[in-house]
């Protein structure tokens, strides 16, 4: 109503105060249902010219109540609290009270007293009044969907609704996700301290609150298969969901476990055949050395071999070597006639070529 926006529109143009020129003893208050509670406000009375009591319920802006000014003896209310009989609000020398004959869930809220003087506003530290002993039966956190079937790479959206009474101050949401063969469920995701998603479903008294959150879930692999449940911390209790299971289908885990192992098995076997095949490519090579150095008239060994090897491979192409080779006329099978053999002495042209 009209009193209410002039409340609010004074706020735009005035600076905050952090100057103690009101005070809220209590920070917190506890009653049980039906319980009356007054709620006090200590001001200086040289710095005031209006004081105002305002509401933050969960998932609102803070609602102007009443308000008052130093020159007034009665109080002013607003809104709802106008001709309201179970909340009052007066005023006497130094304090400001707001008063519930009967406190219901719905004034579960944080309460701030404001002070306004010229051109700056200060507020009390606030008071939370909560209700002892409320059922979690008022309170429910409900899943969709309940199942779901994905194939490799699809996309699914997981919902977690929270049915609540008002209930003062933020509440945090949490996904867990169990999957086969874990033992206990491991935290994926958390939205944080919030209500920004909250929708009032009713305006019963008691008001229903609807609080929707999802989780996206994109290219779904096998990995992501199992149960996901959402947990909610509000009003001093955690309620976790039904819970949500997704399972893989269209293809057959076991299929999937044997490709994997005869693809194992044919790289194996790949590997070895290529390990012999150069074994004996540089089996064959070093053989052709021992033949090379064997008419050198050396006996090599397989060090000499390897040395030589390096050498040639160092070596240019096209470098023409010279090897003297041997070429005897035996005479006779004795040593001594051996040794007196003659000997021709034939110079070859021989080119090294390396083996790949």
């Amino acid at each position: 109503n009209k009193y209410s926006s002039k409340c609010f529109f004074s706020f735009i143009f005035i600076a905050i105060s952090q100057d103690n020129v009101v005070s809220q003893p209590h920070r917190t208050v506890s009653v049980q249902l039906g319980e009356e509670v007054t709620l006090e406000c200590f001001f200086s009375t040289e710095k005031v010219a209006q004081l105002f009591w305002l509401k933050n319920p969960i998932g609102e802006t803070p609602i102007c109540m009443a308000s008052t000014s130093y020159n007034l003896v009665g109080t002013m209310s607003y809104g709802e609290f106008l001709n309201n009989e179970r909340v009052k609000v007066t005023k006497d020398e130094g304090r400001f009270i707001l008063s519930f004959s009967s406190v219901q869930p719905s004034d579960e809220a944080t309460y701030y007293c404001t002070a306004y003087f010229l051109n700056y506003m200060s507020f009390g530290n606030g008071t939370l009044l909560t209700l002892k002993g409320l059922e979690s039966m008022n309170r429910s956190v409900v899943q969709q969907p309940v199942s779901v079937q994905f194939q490799n790479g699809d996309d699914v959206t997981l919902q977690c609704t929270i049915h609540t009474e008002t209930c003062a101050g933020d509440h945090s949401v949490y996904w867990f996700r169990h999957g086969s063969g874990e033992s206990l469920p491991g935290l994926i995701y958390t939205h944080g301290n919030r209500s920004d998603q909250c929708e009032r479903r009713s305006v019963a008294r008691p008001p229903t609150w609807s609080c929707v959150y999802i989780l996206p879930k994109k290219n779904l692999s096998l990995s992501d298969a199992g149960t996901y449940y959402c947990a909610v911390a509000i009003c001093r209790e955690i309620l976790f969901g039904n819970g949500t299971l997704l399972e893989i289908t269209g293809t057959d885990h076991h299929s999937i476990y044997y490709h994997m192992v005869v693809a194992l098995v044919a790289t194996n076997i790949f590997s070895v055949i290529f390990i012999m095949v150069y074994i004996y490519k540089k089996r064959q090579f070093y053989e052709g050395k021992l033949v090379s150095m064997h008419f050198r008239g050396k006996t090599p060994t397989f060090n000499q071999v390897a040395e030589s090897t390096s050498k040639d491979q160092d070596s240019d192409t096209d470098k023409v070597n010279y090897a003297a080779l041997n070429l005897t006329h035996s005479k006779t099978k004795t040593i001594r006639q051996w040794r007196e053999m003659d000997t021709q002495v034939l110079y070859a042209d021989v080119k090294c070529q390396q083996w790949d």
